[in-house]
């Protein structure tokens, strides 16, 4: 897969968090993990969308969600979004305001997603959390401030989406949303997650604030405030920071390996 060196890239927290109750999202030793989509809060608008149980994992499709909830999440249904089998990414950009910076988003920009990971064998690992990049959309299309259900190519193109899935029997909880797509030969689930740590930050990131991380001890509470918001990590054409890109790309492809990332 070949990348967009020149493309500005976004950063997005997805997944499960401690607002979730006892949901995590498993990685294992290997590198390998599960992003545990967040439960609908209004569960009976939407039965549309799939419960844990219907749900098949990344790494095992015989293998569902539900193995890693307890009983009382089991039969929740969830937003699964973003999703990676058309490279899809929704956000009511009216309701939340940490998702304000992406109404600048077009085709031609990267979105990054991060997620909250909890260490995993047989059961979780008690306090074993931090965040990592899962994957990216590489935008082709927008379907912005949706008003009314799409029909045609439209649905065909964005119709996938949790949002849209949703709405069918409920128009009205579109009203506000904005929908990504992604081109499918640029975007990518990661197989293996990337540590999005101080180390990462620090290495990867032009920040002006960077010394406040350079010079505290930065922990998980320290990140999660970080990517709380949606942020916009590169610009364009900014040549100060190209080399940061750069150090971020090659990160990315050390071990996922299919990713094309140029050595300089």
């Amino acid at each position: 897969m070949d990348i967009d060196l020149q493309a500005r890239v976004y950063l997005v927290n997805i997944g499960v968090n401690s607002n979730n109750g006892t949901i995590k999202s498993p990685i294992f030793s290997d590198g390998t993990f599960e992003v545990m989509p967040r439960p609908e809060a209004r569960s009976l608008w939407a039965p549309t969308l799939p419960a844990y149980p219907k749900m098949s994992s990344y790494n095992d499709s015989d293998e569902p969600l539900s193995n890693y909830v307890s009983n009382r999440y089991r039969n929740v249904r969830v937003m699964d979004d973003p999703e990676f089998k058309t490279f899809t990414y929704g956000a009511n950009l009216e309701e939340s305001r940490y998702r304000k910076r992406l109404l600048d988003c077009r085709p031609g920009d990267y979105l990054f997603f991060v997620a909250l990971l909890s260490d995993y064998e047989d059961s979780f690992t008690l306090n074993e959390s931090a965040f990592y990049i899962v994957g990216f959309i590489y935008i082709m299309d927008i379907l912005p401030d949706i008003r009314v259900f799409p029909n045609g190519p439209e649905f065909v193109k964005f119709g996938h989406n949790a949002y849209i899935r949703r709405a069918v029997y409920h128009p009205k909880t579109l009203k506000g949303l904005s929908i990504w797509k992604g081109d499918p030969s640029l975007s990518k689930r990661l197989k293996y997650a990337v540590p999005f740590d101080k180390e990462f930050i620090l290495e990867n990131i032009p920040d002006h604030r960077r010394e406040n991380w350079l010079n505290n001890d930065v922990g998980l509470r320290h990140i999660s405030h970080y990517v709380r918001s949606a942020r916009l990590i590169f610009e364009k054409k900014d040549s100060l920071s190209l080399h940061k890109k750069l150090s971020w790309w090659q990160n990315i492809g050390q071990n996922n390996l299919d990713i094309n990332v140029p050595l300089n």
